[in-house]
């Protein structure tokens, strides 16, 4: 998988700088890197996908002897953003029935190491030259197993950034993502313009089921998230799918929270 993903940041800086041309490598990966219909690195990862393991270690063995030496010389600053790799693997980590026969080998491990070969790569590339600059996302359950992985721990922590949202910043792009919201799939819709959140939901807060206390409808969605906007559009999403007068109904609204969220609380 780490050779791979080395491939795919290499091959596709190459073709972007136009220094990928006469390359003495493998058929398989000279047609990969010839594709013009191809541009991003994930473009190239997922075609990658389809590669057999002999056929890997043939790229990785021409990425080491060609396409680095090209990556050295190169004299221009380049930056790559790299988002959404954990998603191509999310079928290793979901609860769902599959034959190997159909997606290959399942195994959670594909999951992590697919994240931390990135991290690898994405270091290694910046050793080879600083003119290349590398920004990718991980996974945090990806990037906590970094320190049973590599010894190397230190040095990657040195050059990660830890993503932290505010309750303050989580509010405002739920907020936002509110205001999208046809007016049709508004529980108050009269209410957009100047409170869409309360539009929305249909409420400006929620009754505890234990002790009958207010709560604030918005901090009851986020204490069922792990604090990431991912998991707010995925709330979100489920709220959306509910017609308005269900929404209204705040069983039915508790219950749609609940099952979008990753922490199951009252």
């Amino acid at each position: 998988m780490v050779e791979g993903v080395a491939h795919c940041h290499r091959g596709g800086t190459l073709k972007h700088v136009g220094a990928s041309g006469g390359l003495e490598v493998s058929a398989k990966l000279n047609g990969l890197i010839g594709d013009a219909q191809l541009h991003s690195v994930i473009d190239h990862f997922v075609r990658l996908l389809d590669f057999t393991p002999s056929e890997l270690q043939r790229c990785a063995t021409d990425t080491d002897g060609h396409l680095v030496p090209r990556l050295r010389a190169l004299k221009s600053p380049l930056t790559i953003f790299i988002d959404g790799i954990d998603e191509y693997f999310n079928k290793h980590v979901e609860n769902l029935p599959a034959s190997p026969s159909v997606t290959g080998e399942l195994s959670p491990n594909i999951w992590y190491y697919s994240q931390l070969g990135l991290v690898e790569v994405a270091y290694q590339l910046r050793r080879i030259n600083h003119h290349l600059k590398v920004f990718a996302a991980i996974r945090k359950e990806a990037y906590s197993r970094l320190s049973q992985r590599t010894a190397m721990i230190q040095q990657y922590r040195g050059s990660a950034v830890d993503i932290v949202y505010s309750p303050e910043s989580l509010r405002e792009i739920f907020v936002n993502n509110a205001r999208l919201v046809k007016s049709d799939r508004m529980v108050q819709p009269e209410r957009a313009r100047t409170h869409p959140l309360e539009a929305f939901l249909g409420r400006a807060s929620v009754t505890d089921t234990y002790t009958h206390e207010e709560e604030d409808a918005f901090e009851y969605v986020c204490r069922h998230t792990l604090l990431r906007p991912r998991d707010l559009m995925t709330i979100g999403d489920r709220l959306g799918t509910l017609r308005p007068d269900e929404r209204r109904n705040e069983y039915r609204l508790k219950a749609a929270v609940k099952s979008g969220g990753h922490r199951n609380r009252s």
